[in-house]
Order: C-alpha cells, then sequence, then structure tokens
C-alpha cells in the first residue's frame, strides 16, 4: 500500500529519516547517551475534549487531583537549560491540550528566540490573537481532527466544536499566507471502527480548507487507550479503507499532499514491533507536567519508566541522562513490558540493525 506519492518521498512521516539520526544511535551503541535531537513537553495534563482514543486516555482525568499545569517561571528555566544542554527542537503537547496554558505563546516565542525549533500538536479548539501570533512561528502545527462530520466528531469527542476547529485551522491557513510564515499545518486523522467511513470527508475538507498535509494512520487499542474495555480490537473494513485512501491519493497536488501512514502497522492494522530493545528511545525526552521526565513519549505518566525529576533545577536531568535506569531500560527491560505502539519502533530497528549488531549491512565508507 503506497502510503505517499514517489514526488512526496522525503517528508516528515517516513521512518527513513531515522538514519539522520545515525550519530545519536552510534552513541548509544557506545552507551554514551548525547543531548536527545528532540524534547518533548507536556505543559499540560488536561484536556478540553474526551476523545475515545486519546493516547493519554490511562491518565487524563476531569478531576482536580489530576489536572496538572507546568510551572511557567519553570518553563523559562527548562527552555534555557534544553538549549545550553543541545536539544534541536521542542515539541508540545501529545499529554494535554497545550493551548490550554496560558504561557503557551511566551513558550513558543522563547523557544524560537533561543535558536530552537518548534512544533505542536493540538487538537485546535482553542484559538485567540495571542495563540495565533505564536502558532504560525511553529515549524508545523499537527491538528488531531479525526472526523470529517460534526456527528463522527461529537459522537468520538464528546463536544460539538467540528466546525470551531474548522474555522480555527483555516483562521491559521490566512495569517500563515498573510504573513509568508513557513508552518505548515496537518489535519490528523486516527483512523478507528467508529470513523474509518470518514477518511475521504476529512480529506476533501483538508483540501478545502487550505492546509499542507492530510495525514492519516490506524489508531492502536493499547496506545490509544479506548474507554471500552471490550474494544480490544478494531473491526476495521479494509476494503474501504484502502479505497478511501486511493481516492485520497487522487486529491493531492503541488501544494496538498496526503500521507497514509501504515509502515508501523501489520496487514491487519495491529503495531508492528519488529525490533529486540528500545534502542532509539534516546533520541527525545520526554518531559512532563509532574514535573518528571519519562522513557519516552509512550510511556509517559508510567511510574516503571520514570528516569528522574525535572524540577524545580532542569539541570538535575544530567545526572540521570544516560545512567543506570535509563540504561537498563535502552538495552534489557525496556521493550518487555511495553503495551504501547511504539513511536520509535522503526528507529529502534534501525539502531539495532545499523549499530548495534555487528557488521555494515550498508558498506557506509562507499558511496
Amino acid at each position: 500500500m503506497s502510503e505517499w506519492s514517489s514526488k512526496n518521498i522525503y517528508n516528515s512521516f517516513n521512518s527513513s529519516k531515522g538514519l539522520l539520526y545515525a550519530q545519536w544511535f552510534k552513541a548509544v551503541a557506545e552507551k554514551k547517551f548525547l543531548p536527545p535531537v528532540e524534547a518533548s513537553i507536556d505543559m499540560v495534563q488536561h484536556c478540553n475534549l474526551s476523545c475515545d482514543f486519546c493516547n493519554a486516555g490511562r491518565y487524563l482525568k476531569d478531576d482536580a487531583r489530576y489536572i496538572k499545569y507546568m510551572d511557567s517561571e519553570h518553563i523559562v528555566k527548562l527552555l534555557q537549560f534544553l538549549k545550553e544542554w543541545g536539544v534541536r527542537a521542542v515539541c508540545w503537547g501529545g499529554g494535554g491540550e497545550s493551548t490550554l496554558h496560558k504561557k503557551l505563546p511566551d513558550a513558543i516565542r522563547l523557544t524560537k528566540h533561543l535558536g530552537m525549533n518548534s512544533a505542536i500538536s493540538t487538537n485546535g479548539t482553542v484559538l485567540n490573537a495571542d495563540l495565533l501570533d505564536a502558532l504560525i512561528r511553529n515549524r508545523f502545527i499537527g491538528v488531531s481532527v479525526d472526523a470529517g462530520s460534526r456527528q463522527i466528531y461529537e459522537k468520538d469527542k464528546g463536544k460539538d466544536l467540528f466546525d470551531k476547529v474548522i474555522n480555527n485551522m483555516s483562521t491559521l491557513v490566512k495569517e500563515i499566507k498573510d504573513k509568508k510564515s513557513t508552518c505548515e499545518i496537518s489535519y490528523k486523522f486516527l483512523i478507528t471502527d467508529t470513523n474509518q467511513y470518514d477518511i475521504y470527508n476529512a480529506c476533501m475538507i483538508a483540501k478545502e480548507v487550505g492546509v499542507r498535509d492530510f495525514y492519516v494512520r490506524p489508531a492502536s487499542y493499547n496506545h490509544q487507550g479506548i474507554k471500552d474495555k471490550n474494544r480490544r480490537v478494531y473491526k476495521y473494513d479494509f476494503e474501504a479503507v484502502s479505497e478511501q485512501f486511493n481516492q485520497c491519493r487522487e486529491l493531492e497536488t503541488e501544494e496538498f499532499r496526503v500521507f497514509t501512514v501504515v509502515h508501523k502497522f501489520d496487514s491487519n492494522f495491529v503495531p508492528d514491533k519488529n525490533f529486540s530493545q528500545c534502542y532509539a528511545a534516546p533520541i527525545c525526552i520526554q518531559i512532563c507536567p509532574d514535573g518528571n521526565v519519562y522513557f519516552c513519549p509512550d510511556t509517559r505518566d508510567m511510574e516503571y519508566y520514570k528516569l528522574g525529576s525535572h524540577y524545580p533545577d532542569p539541570k538535575e536531568i544530567l545526572n540521570f541522562w544516560g545512567g543506570e535506569k535509563h540504561m537498563e531500560l535502552t538495552f534489557e527491560s525496556g521493550k518487555s513490558p511495553c503495551i504501547s505502539r511504539c513511536t520509535f519502533g522503526p528507529y529502534n530497528r534501525q539502531a539495532q540493525e545499523l549499530f548495534i549488531k555487528d557488521g555494515d549491512p550498508f558498506c557506509w565508507e562507499f558511496v
């Protein structure tokens, strides 16, 4: 199944870009962990939606005891430390809706001022003048819509905000053009058994709105945290999904790209973990609003995978990055208890085959 057109091979969703991290993989193999390429920062452990397939569904609760916001002054110290340490970019979001934090615009602007790149994953429901100014400074904005109609959106997310999200994306697209920003917006769609017939509708809307990319992939029960424990396997209509993929591909133009990403899954859309250990996890640091650092984005808020604390002093990260527990999770026990879809699966395989195993399958010293 084609995931992207031949003219769009070099894209952010192509896991072959893991080869660009050879320097980091080689250092891991030598047990000398470098500063991570990216910092994934969750400023908020809270969300204004109730998505049936949220990747943070296991710990996001509408209860004051579980809601967490990162201290505003600490965010400044954290970003300054990350820059000094050598981190290249910051991605906001994932474990909550970052736009709910009033200091997100300032954090994005500071990130750029310090010389790091910035990106965000958001549900797109919140937009004001300050956010608009800051958001278009990002390298990209991934908007998790996961529907092509109001009915499906409200059913899966618990609120009737579909039209608002589409209007917010339209506003962002216009602002990007007016300000000649290089920011790219992606309309993101996780396929489940409830929205699987809405893919083409969503793609048509994405093109009409004027976003750069339409990104669609299967959801995973374990990773996404489905609330209904009886739905342990999605009931996909593979023929209908494939047909819609082809229809979406026909909508592509020079200005509008379609990515139907399935390479991290087997033919039944079950996550494929074809690697032995979590060798690539140290290319990213997962920083959460509970004050802790976790092994990777898929293991946030899990005690077993907690590496240490970044609050109140971010420099404490240096005391456990590449430390005993980090090494043990990377080389021995990280994969075995993990039941989630692996964000870094292909990267783990690349690191394993090219740097952990003996030999040189690429004969890299020869052009």
